[in-house]
């Protein structure tokens, strides 16, 4: 025979050793851990997808579980019932479900709501969750009472099951999928069991699972965990999107730390209490990394892996507290304190996460709660009774670290994380390889306020002096603005609102779910309805955006509810409903776009009522809109896409046999309180005919229904967004017609068709004169007075005193007329008084494509000639002149006219914050205009001269303000640096260009 090659040997051991270990797979408690992962994940999924997310149903999915974890530690059982008992109840757990969303559909709105909705939602949790969680832990007791190790592989098993259905099965195969597979290998391990005829096994046999006691110590302990949990959770969410594969990865990590920390010693607590600090210690090299990652990984998994690696090793320690917290260490004497059994732990980790997250959190931060609960560890540990054991040098060395790294939690900064990983300039600069030391200064934002909420981390971003922008946990959510006759508000955030309002023929009961960044509400608040409902699950959020005197209205009602609970309630019969956008990847955003939410939904409406919700998908691709709209198609008798921006999308629909078609739209675009809140967004009432719309999709995966049972965004957006939105793109399918504007589906009145067409040819035109910028100025008033000359337009009126009809010229030609009259009556004079530059003011209101805009230029050079009249007034029609200006627009005289009128205007001490921002915006944008600028319009490099001068000035200014304002020389060397590199050096270039005398050496490209 020939002997074996040496390269076979040891493959053959290889395999034989896989076989060995294969055949030992079923006794070692990973597979019972794998299938509870799969079953309690999924069923987790439908039933918090179900609640939607808040922190009163954030409690009642945590109660439903540690309820069921108690009965589980006291529970009897053998493992083959057990598991059977699984399988069983996923299979009714649909229709449990459906039941509940039955029963919920019974209770009145105002009934539900009460207590944040937290009765009804922990009755909801603790029905659907409480069983399979009692089965679950006491399979893991099973495994403990049959060792060390096979509790061990339980809980690694469990980790494995919760990271492969995160990152593989939801977003593969889908919800209830996943949960046949886990039925599957349950049946089998089942049948197993039962073909081994009850042989010895200590744990099918035991006592109740869990004859432990905990002291008092013990159950500080844990609720103490509790706490840190929380902390840790705020924390790393500022590193990594709060998307459902974080909570199933989290959830892993303390698997892991269990079974890592399963029978150690009670000093292993003091070690991993000073884990828990790592994060906030080297928060600064965490963000440096995840950074790397983005710009070097080259594919979203490299990322996703990083981002998993993260929290696995992060929340490991809370999972290595958990164990020694509940590992016996042998007898000891209870003494005069009084004792509990073991089965309530799961219950002191629930008090203490959720009294953090309520109480603690928002008032001192995560990074005092996170060091209070770390050396609340480290000196309490929680612990079965028992003696703690502890070595004086290695407790010397860890208690010297955990000093150390407490020196160091100061160096969390959300504001930090939230500059460098969510923005695509810094991603840009950092491929350009600008230097790291300006990445937190290359664009205008300043953060001025930081709220720390029950939900999440809060920071506001200053912008243009009067425009803020909120990011929650690092991801920017909404913008609004705080003077809308400086900078526009947000359009996607009033067209939220406005569309379905101007749709619905009298709209009277109106339900808001979610405050977005305030700019719909306040659009809704200008209709005659006669009751608001506000469903804003975030308090914090509510009294950041809508805290001042205009949102104090008697016909709004606030309610800090879940908005997928608030709309299971009984039918209100709202009028109009709308649901506005939220943080696509984000986990609580999955409630808000099922089809049992949509179902919900239009239970509310009444007959004719109308839904809206808002979607923003720039980073996640058109999917994120496809597969919800897919849903609605379902659901909904008519619906229709309407596009309101760059990645903005509105979804209408009704179960009313008109959508868009319905008598009297046109004219209700042209009430005085809707043109009043486009007029705030730069728009005439014409702007909205000729926003493109599709219908539903048809074909794909994105034409889905995305429900309870699917589970498909949740898993596959985070992905998208890694990939640029893209990726999800290729399985869309063919969209079903070419968008189409909204004038050709909705009913245009005989007699408002002449108006129509004349109102959108003078959208056009105003469009065209304002793309010209200076050029447009100059020939604005010739190209109006020309249109009424040439082509004037009447209208005819009945005459009782003549007993006919007389003819009258159109009343907006009127009005054109005569503001050519007035202002040429008064630009003549050399000093016009503050009565005249009013009469000329009058015009900007109602809006005028062909005038509103260049008013305010007009009426800022009236208030140049007058040496009386307070410059800021002049520097607030410049600046709205810049700000509202297109956005394409190449043209920076008016840029060059805002930044000599705001250096004219002398700040006082508590204008220096305003102005810095205004000066910094004016940078950014004369930037973005020299960069869009071609070289042939400046044949003598006098522009760039005049602007590199310009800024030079501005620095003067900033220089001064910081005096005025220390606080606005953070970084500011920075600032100019980036200043330098992205606008005088390629100015400087350009010029030399221009003048033939080119520099050498390169110049850095922003």
């Amino acid at each position: 025979m020939r002997p074996l090659s040496p390269v076979s040997r040891p493959v053959g051991r290889a395999w034989s050793a896989f076989l060995v270990g294969l055949s030992k797979l079923p006794g070692s408690g990973i597979p019972d851990g794998l299938v509870v992962a799969l079953f309690l994940a999924s069923m987790w999924h439908q039933v918090a997808a179900l609640l939607g997310g808040s922190l009163a149903t954030d409690f009642a999915v945590g109660w439903g579980l540690s309820i069921g974890a108690c009965l589980g530690l006291s529970w009897r059982g053998r493992r083959g019932w057990l598991l059977l008992g699984l399988a069983m109840w996923s299979a009714a757990l649909g229709g449990l479900l459906s039941g509940i969303a039955q029963g919920l559909s019974l209770v009145s709105f105002e009934q539900l709501v009460t207590v944040d909705g937290l009765p009804v939602s922990m009755l909801v949790a603790t029905l659907a969750l409480s069983l399979p969680m009692a089965l679950s832990v006491r399979l893991g007791c099973l495994a403990a009472n049959r060792g060390s190790g096979q509790l061990r592989g339980f809980l690694i098993g469990a980790a494995i099951g919760a990271v492969t259905v995160a990152h593989l099965l939801f977003g593969g195969i889908g919800v209830d999928a996943t949960v046949l597979v886990a039925a599957m290998l349950a049946g089998l391990m089942f049948l197993v069991e039962l073909a081994r005829g009850g042989q010895a096994d200590p744990g099918n046999v035991s006592p109740p699972a869990w004859t432990g006691r905990l002291d008092r110590s013990g159950l500080v302990g844990l609720a103490v965990i509790g706490v840190v949990m929380a902390s840790l959770d705020r924390m790393l969410v500022q590193l990594v999107p709060a998307s459902e594969w974080y909570l199933l990865v989290f959830a892993a990590a303390l698997c892991v730390g269990g079974a890592i920390g399963h029978r150690r010693r009670s000093n292993w607590s003091v070690g991993s209490a000073a884990g828990v600090l790592l994060v906030p210690a080297t928060f600064p090299i965490l963000v440096e990394w995840l950074l790397y990652l983005k710009v070097a990984g080259g594919s979203p998994l490299v990322l996703l892996a990083g981002w998993s690696v993260l929290v696995l090793v992060a929340a490991m320690p809370l999972g290595v507290l958990t164990a020694v917290s509940l590992s016996p260490h042998g007898r000891s004497p209870i003494g005069s304190g009084w004792t509990s059994s073991a089965g309530v732990a799961p219950l002191a980790i629930l008090v203490g996460l959720f009294l953090a997250r309520w109480l603690w959190i928002p008032d001192l931060g995560p990074v005092v709660v996170l060091v209070i609960g770390a050396w609340g560890l480290a000196i309490v540990p929680g612990r079965i009774s028992g003696p703690i054991v502890l070595s004086r040098r290695p407790l010397a060395w860890v208690l010297a670290g955990l000093v150390v790294l407490t020196t160091q939690v100061g160096r969390y900064d959300p504001g930090q994380s939230a500059r460098l990983l969510y923005s695509a300039r810094v991603v840009s600069a950092a491929e350009q390889k600008w230097p790291r030391r300006l990445h937190e200064s290359l664009d205008e934002a300043r953060m001025i306020a930081r709220r720390e909420t029950c939900d999440a981390t809060l920071t506001t971003w200053s912008q243009r002096g009067a425009l803020r922008l909120l990011r929650v946990d690092g991801i920017p959510a909404t913008a609004w603005s705080r003077d809308a006759m400086i900078s526009p508000r947000s359009a996607a955030g009033v067209l939220e609102s406005l569309i379905p309002l101007v749709v619905h023929e009298r709209p009277e009961r109106v339900l808001l779910l979610g405050i977005g960044g305030g700019d719909g509400l306040r659009a809704g608040l200008g209709f005659p309805v006669t009751r608001i409902d506000c469903v804003e699950p975030d308090e914090g959020r509510r009294k950041l955006v809508a805290d001042h005197i205009e949102f104090d209205d008697v016909r709004l009602s606030w309610r800090h509810v879940a908005p997928a609970l608030a709309v299971a309630a009984d039918s209100a019969q709202y009028d109009v409903v709308i649901a506005t956008a939220g943080r696509s990847v984000a986990w609580r955003a999955e409630s808000t776009r099922t089809l049992e939410f949509y179902r919900n939904a239009a239970r509310q409406l009444s007959g004719d009522g109308v839904f809206c919700q808002a979607f923003s998908v720039g980073d996640v691709g058109i999917v994120g809109v496809d597969v919800p709209h897919a849903s609605m198609r379902d659901v909904f008798r008519a619906t229709v896409r309407i596009q309101v921006g760059p990645g903005r999308f509105l979804v209408v629909a009704t179960n009313s046999p008109r959508l868009l078609n319905r008598p009297g739209v046109v004219a209700r675009l042209q009430g005085p309180h809707v043109r009043a809140a486009l007029a705030e967004i730069g728009w005439d009432w014409a702007n909205l005919l000729q926003l493109p719309t599709s219908g539903p999709p048809k074909s794909g995966e994105s034409g889905h229904s995305n429900h309870l049972g699917n589970g498909w965004l949740a898993a596959r957006l985070p992905w998208a967004a890694l990939a640029g939105g893209t990726h999800l793109d290729e399985t869309a399918g063919d969209h079903p017609e070419v968008p189409q504007p909204l004038l050709n589906r909705i009913e245009v009145e005989e007699e408002m068709v002449a108006e129509v067409r004349e109102r959108l040819a003078d959208v056009r035109r105003g469009q065209q004169l304002m793309g010209q910028g200076a050029e447009g100025f100059r020939t604005y008033r010739r190209a109006v007075d020309k249109q009424i000359t040439e082509r004037p337009r009447f209208v005819f009126e009945s005459d009782p005193s003549r007993g006919g009809i007389r003819r009258l010229r159109h009343p907006v030609d009127r009005r054109r007329l005569q503001f050519l009259k007035t202002l040429s009556s008064i630009e003549g004079l050399p000093e016009p008084s503050s009565q005249q530059i009013g009469s000329v003011v009058a015009f900007a209101v109602p809006f005028d494509p062909l005038l509103s805009e260049f008013v305010h230029r007009e009426v800022a050079v009236l208030l140049s000639k007058s040496p009386a009249m307070d410059r800021r007034e002049e520097l607030q029609h410049r600046l709205h002149a810049v700000y509202f200006g297109v956005i394409s627009n190449h043209r920076i005289d008016d840029v060059h006219e805002a930044i000599q009128s705001l250096l004219n205007v002398s700040p006082k001490g508590i204008e220096a914050a305003t102005h810095w921002d205004h000066l910094n915006s004016l940078l950014e944008v004369l930037r973005q205009r020299w960069s869009r600028r071609p070289i042939g319009m400046s044949r003598t490099g006098g522009h760039e001269s005049e602007t590199i001068e310009l800024v030079g000035e501005m620095f003067e200014r900033m220089e001064e303000l910081i005096t005025l304002d220390p606080t606005l020389g953070h970084r500011w060397s920075q600032r100019q640096e980036v200043i330098e590199r992205g606008l005088v050096k390629p100015l400087r270039d350009r010029r030399s260009r221009l003048l033939g005398t080119r520099r050498s050496g390169p110049v850095l490209a922003n």
